[in-house]
């Protein structure tokens, strides 16, 4: 595998025919003219994490005819958008711009050197239009508004299993054979886009072979706008026929919206056994009392799988976590208990006590 933090720095040509890993971290902007093509006929993975545009220097112009992971995140900022470990060769907040002259002395560093007649840039990316090898995909591209951003025309890729990225890329790929999807977020810009994405017929089929989903789940408020109106998660549900595991993110209350929605209609999602979420939900009755009656359900249908694994960021409380193991095992859940000298822990409960949920938690982050 071969590493680089720079844009100019390449290997001869007998490294570049028999290249099978690449990593490039390029902690500048660096615009420049076209560049010709270079194959890399034996890439099976490539991580890139810099600026991407149509005219940043060398992503375009990469063939890569047996890629089958590729890893483009594009982030203004010094820090990966999703993995915030992932900053060793970006100092300071931003990245820089490179200036013309400065560039052209970088590039005399070069160890290779290309011939002069220069293809136009491809705004669309051949990099990822062109790998149809292609198992798992990760893609951060930054606001799609943006008018530097590349073109994403509708593309097929046969044997993809598993994609990160934004709702905006999702709508414009199919992948017949995809297992596990993850949605990044980019801006409030999608929240239309997510709605009415299980309306298209494509889409559906995608949704339908999905196993594992998770939303939104690594969204913060350092790299993610998430101050928004919320994401409905109903319309997405009729069509995950085949979902095992579900991923639900700590914003806009969707654990809360799909225990609610599996309560009402415990024949959905007939697949899943598993839901995961970075926060809890706001009543546990109610999921206790939803996972009664899709576990009990599941013994009689067996179309409809049991629901045997929940994970939240921390253990909770026994008197909580037995009365759940009871309703994952199929058995009729103890009442719950509040827990003694902490009464706060289960306002649901006591609420002629001490008043709503969200009153409880305001004055118990006072304390």
């Amino acid at each position: 595998m071969s590493h680089f933090c720079s844009p100019f720095i390449w290997p001869t040509e007998q490294i570049l025919l028999t290249l099978q890993k690449l990593e490039l971290n390029v902690p500048a902007v660096v615009y420049d003219r076209p560049r010709p093509v270079i194959e890399l006929p034996n890439l099976s993975e490539l991580r890139y994490y810099g600026y991407v545009s149509p005219q940043t220097t060398w992503l375009p112009s990469l063939r890569t005819p047996c890629l089958q992971y590729l890893e483009i995140m594009h982030h203004w900022k010094s820090v990966h958008p999703v993995h915030g470990q992932i900053n060793r060769y970006w100092p300071g907040e931003l990245r820089k711009s490179i200036s013309g002259p400065e560039f052209s002395t970088s590039k005399n560093n070069s160890v290779k050197d290309f011939p002069e007649d220069i293809e136009d840039v491809d705004p669309l990316l051949p990099i990822v239009h062109q790998s149809f090898v292609l198992r798992e995909l990760r893609l951060y591209l930054g606001d799609p508004v943006r008018r530097d951003n590349i073109g994403f025309d509708l593309t097929t890729f046969p044997v993809l299993k598993r994609l990160h990225c934004s709702i905006f890329y999702l709508t414009r790929i199919d992948a017949p054979q995809l297992e596990e999807l993850y949605l990044m977020w980019s801006t409030s810009n999608e929240i239309k886009c997510f709605a009415g994405y299980p309306r298209n017929e494509r889409a559906q089929r995608v949704l339908n072979q999905l196993k594992v989903l998770d939303l939104y789940s690594h969204a913060t408020l350092d790299f993610h706008e998430v101050r928004c109106e919320e994401i409905s998660v109903e319309q997405w549900i009729p069509h995950l026929t085949s979902l095992c595991i579900i991923i639900l993110p700590k914003v806009w209350r969707c654990v809360d919206r799909f225990i609610d929605v599996l309560s009402r209609d415990p024949h959905i999602c007939p697949a899943l056994t598993t839901i995961m979420s970075p926060t809890y939900p706001t009543s546990w009755v109610s999921l206790c009392h939803c996972l009664e009656i899709r576990n009990h359900l599941s013994m009689r249908d067996p179309s409809v799988q049991a629901i045997h694994t929940l994970c939240f960021p921390v253990a909770v409380h026994r008197n909580i976590s037995g009365p759940l193991q009871d309703a994952l095992s199929g058995e009729f859940a103890a009442p719950f208990v509040p827990i003694p000298l902490q009464p706060w822990t289960l306002p649901e409960l006591q609420p002629q006590i001490f008043g709503s949920t969200a009153q409880l938690l305001s004055k118990w982050e006072h304390i």
